[in-house]
């Protein structure tokens, strides 16, 4: 819980992901299985762990979004550049790069 929290602090989000992965089976079955618990600090301590897991699921979605939306907005730039480019070389750039084989 505190490495999963010390990765979603730094912004690690690649690091976050991977040990989410790593640890849900665990994570998962003790919180299936907590119910069964007799100690009520230990039932606490896994409800925290896996509300807390939950959070940073959602957060992990969330910077999922922004970051295809940063990707999209990537993507359109360099779609506009690559149309008004041309616009920009005139004939002397092209006579240039003619000059330059011969």
């Amino acid at each position: 819980m505190y490495q999963e929290s010390a990765t979603v602090a730094k912004g690690d989000w690649s690091g976050t992901a991977a040990l989410q992965e790593r640890t849900a089976p665990l994570v998962d079955f003790l919180a299936a299985n907590s119910a069964g618990a007799g100690d009520a600090v230990l039932r606490a301590r896994i409800a925290t762990l896996h509300q807390r897991r939950n959070e940073t699921s959602v957060a992990l979605g969330r910077e999922m979004e922004r970051t295809r939306g940063e990707l999209q907005q990537a993507k359109v730039a360099k779609r506009r550049v690559t149309q008004i480019a041309p616009a920009y070389r005139g004939p002397a750039a092209g006579q240039q790069r003619l000059r330059g084989i011969g």
